[in-house]
């Protein structure tokens, strides 16, 4: 079978609903090899590997070309820039030169993958997943050359920090870059931060639905945890990480705070692209180094864990989205970036925030100290920001997909 991570239940609704043929073309990752040789076996579904329109000729003519483009048209960022009246010249520079500019050079072959798609087949409407991705606008571009009349939606499918930056269009890039023809954003938040902090067209920003999000709308608010007695333990805090490096200073910060509250439980929850040995390994500690009272999570699922802690501390995971879903309060590090990582940057009702040098104890005293009806009041203003942020998918919503 397979299983759609972005669109979930998107192709089974069209397909009963409107007389297409719905070509899917998927990228594999875990067991791609198993998952591409199976893929001829589907019934319900086609889908189809990402690389099977591309050739071994396209990856020579693209190597080509970019050796050609670097070799004579190097970029060169400018000798002097500022930004809000300060000099980031040097700044500007040395991201440079540590490959800020880089991405990879698959992302540049999707525009012959979209330009062999558009022409073996006659495609009259495409639906992506719209992060501002290079690769996204390489994949345009190819489909616009083999049929200029193609409509192309973009998905906004996942959180919007003022880190994304590539999802807010300057008003430069929108006669430069290749765009989609609307872009379907999860909820009316996500649509009002599209139209706050870029010059996306506003008319062509429309409301969808969370697709990859379902599961949420069934999740419950959970009551105030009433734990029984636990010697030397009266707080569970979830620790969610990301999948990457960069959540090491939380991991540290964790570890910190950890030897100073013994009465803490500190439960640790990895992402499964960057497992807790990993975060270890490039972090201060060791495995023996870290305190009694700190421990990997062991729940199955996510929720469960959400379920059974007192509140969460992440930096920048969608984990605390379905923190608020089902009410927990939330605790979010901030690591001092220059960029806001906080998916939740604009909600500060069930919401407190840590630094490096902020202890942690004083906040979970005050989440502790809140009155029944005070908590309840918060979580339920939590749970609505969720709502809004993440609309529920229906059959009216996810129509809007397929609207011109």
């Amino acid at each position: 079978g397979y299983t759609d991570p972005f669109f979930g239940n998107l192709v089974k609704y069209l397909t009963s609903n409107l007389s297409l043929r719905i070509l899917t073309v998927a990228l594999g990752f875990q067991d791609k090899e198993t998952c591409y040789a199976n893929m001829g076996k589907l019934v319900e579904q086609e889908v189809h590997p990402l690389e099977s329109y591309l050739t071994y000729w396209d990856i020579v003519q693209q190597t080509f070309q970019w050796f050609i483009q670097i070799t004579l048209f190097p970029f060169q960022s400018p000798k002097t820039a500022t930004w809000m009246k300060y000099d980031i010249t040097s700044s500007l520079q040395q991201w440079v030169q540590n490959g800020g500019f880089q991405f990879s050079f698959f992302q540049s072959l999707h525009f012959q993958i979209a330009k062999r798609l558009g022409r073996e087949y006659n495609i009259q409407y495409s639906l992506i997943t719209y992060e501002g991705r290079p690769w996204e606008r390489f994949f345009i571009a190819g489909l616009r050359t083999s049929n200029p009349k193609v409509h192309i939606t973009g998905c906004q499918h996942a959180v919007l920090p003022l880190a994304a930056t590539d999802m807010f269009l300057h008003p430069r890039e929108a006669s430069t870059i290749p765009l989609p023809d609307q872009i379907i954003t999860t909820g009316i938040i996500t649509k009002k931060i599209l139209e706050k902090y870029g010059a996306y067209p506003k008319e062509r920003i429309l409301i969808g639905c969370a697709l990859r999000f379902e599961a949420l709308q069934y999740l419950s608010l959970l009551p105030r945890n009433k734990k029984e007695y636990q010697p030397n333990i009266y707080f569970e805090l979830l620790v969610a990480f990301g999948g990457s490096a960069e959540e090491i200073p939380l991991l540290n910060y964790a570890f910190e705070q950890a030897i100073e509250n013994e009465e803490v439980m500190f439960e640790m929850r990895t992402h499964p692209a960057f497992s807790f040995d990993q975060l270890l390994e490039k972090s201060l500690w060791k495995n023996e180094d870290r305190p009694r009272n700190v421990v990997e999570s062991n729940k199955i699922s996510l929720i469960d864990a959400l379920g059974s802690c007192d509140a969460l501390l992440y930096w920048g995971t969608t984990v605390s989205l379905e923190a608020l879903m089902i009410g927990k309060p939330i605790i979010q590090f901030d690591r001092g970036d220059l960029f806001n990582y906080d998916p939740l940057f604009e909600f500060q009702e069930f919401k407190w925030q840590v630094g490096k040098h902020i202890p942690i104890a004083p906040i979970l005293q005050q989440i502790q100290q809140l009155p029944n009806e005070q908590y309840a009041e918060m979580q339920r203003q939590g749970r609505e920001y969720i709502q809004n942020y993440f609309y529920s998918v229906t059959p009216e919503r996810i129509s809007s997909f397929f609207a011109d």
